[in-house]
This record gives C-alpha cells, structure tokens and sequence, in this order.
C-alpha cells in the first residue's frame, strides 16, 4: 500500500493477505515497521521493494499529490503483474460542497499546496485508460449530510474528520424519542448520500483497474 500511514488498513488485511507498506513519513513508516511488525519502506514506487512485482497495489490520497501523474501511472503499472489491480481513492474536485453549493470558505480549504492536481470521473478515467489499465471509475460520499450542512451554516470544517462522516442524531440514546429520531436521521442522511453519488457530486472517487495482460 503507498501511503499507509499509520498501517491500519494494512494491518486490517495481515491475517488475509501478504502486505507491503511504503509511506513517506519517517514516523508513520517507523511505526509500522516497530509496533505493527510489518513491512514498510521510505520511498517512491519506483525505490521501495526492488525488483518486486505485486498482484494488487491501494493508494489512498496519493495521485494529487503527484507533480507529474501521469508517470506515477504508469510507474505503478509496471510493479502489477499483468491481470494486477490498482485500487485509488481521491477528493472529486466536482463535489457537492464546490459544484452544487459553491461555498468559498471551502474552495479556500480543498485547494490548498498539499494538492498538485486535481480530479473528476472523466479525466480519471482517461488517465486510467491511457496509461493501460482497464478500469471503472465510480463516486462515493464519505461525509454527511450533517457535515454539509454544518459548512453552509458555519463556513468551516468540523472538528475532526470523524465528526464529518458520521451521521447525527440530535437526541441521546435515553431520550425516549431517539428510536424515531435516530431511524429518521440515519435514513435521510443515507438518502443524501445515495442522491449525490447519482447526481456525481459525491466527495470521493474510487477507481478499480486492472492492468490489461497483452
């Protein structure tokens, strides 16, 4: 996996699967290595590993960071065996928060240094199939209903990411209306989310390709 962070998704897979982590962060990359025991290494995809070919490779976040995309494609195609999968999750600069609502507060916050490029649907998919991978391109809304609308009514991010993805129900557990309250938010924020994926101004795109044998 390239960027692995702290190794929780790879440490979600261990027990399943052969795993392999390359962060570019000293500590994170340390961590993985000393407290979870698995094998990571500092670098790019063309330093970590050498001479290795793998059947799966997962980037999360880690395509925009890229200053030239296209080689990264490409670079990561050539450590898959051939029928090998590439997995990307990334930010859709066409989401709802800049598309739908246009708020500027977060334009100020999504384009920022830590993004060299950015992507929808259809320039992925192209990058995808240029580089040769066979490959389907989707969106999925991560954040919630309530996180939307905490930014058109404050005009900032939440507090933590976790607070953004789950959804809210306005009463505690032992109000004696939380049953109703908390079907009704739950199926009205999920309504929400199945909406914007259809519409394509989900948060987040995921890309499944596979790079073709021949």
């Amino acid at each position: 996996m390239l960027g692995c962070s702290s190794g929780y998704f790879l440490d979600a897979l261990r027990n399943d699967y052969e795993v392999y982590g390359a962060e570019s962060s000293v500590a994170d990359a340390e961590f993985v290595r000393s407290t979870l025991q698995l094998p990571c290494e500092e670098g790019t995809i063309n330093e970590v590993y050498p001479g290795k070919m793998f059947t799966a490779i997962v980037a999360f976040n880690v395509l925009p960071q890229q200053a030239d995309p296209m080689r990264f494609l490409y670079a990561l195609k050539n450590r898959l065996i051939g029928g090998g999968w590439l997995y990307l999750e990334l930010p859709s600069h066409e989401q709802a928060l800049i598309a739908l609502y246009d708020i500027p507060e977060f334009r100020t916050d999504f384009y920022n240094e830590s993004w060299l490029t950015y992507w929808d649907i259809m320039n992925l998919s192209n990058a995808l199939a240029a580089t040769g991978f066979e490959a389907t391109v989707t969106n999925q809304q991560e954040t919630s209903l309530h996180n939307h609308l905490w930014w058109l009514w404050q005009r900032r991010p939440m507090d933590s990411i976790r607070d953004a993805i789950e959804y809210r129900c306005p009463v505690g557990e032992k109000h004696p209306l939380f049953p109703f309250m908390a079907r009704f938010f739950y199926r009205n924020d999920k309504e929400y989310r199945l909406n914007l994926e259809t519409a394509k101004v989900a948060d987040t795109l995921v890309a499944m390709a596979r790079r073709r044998e021949i």
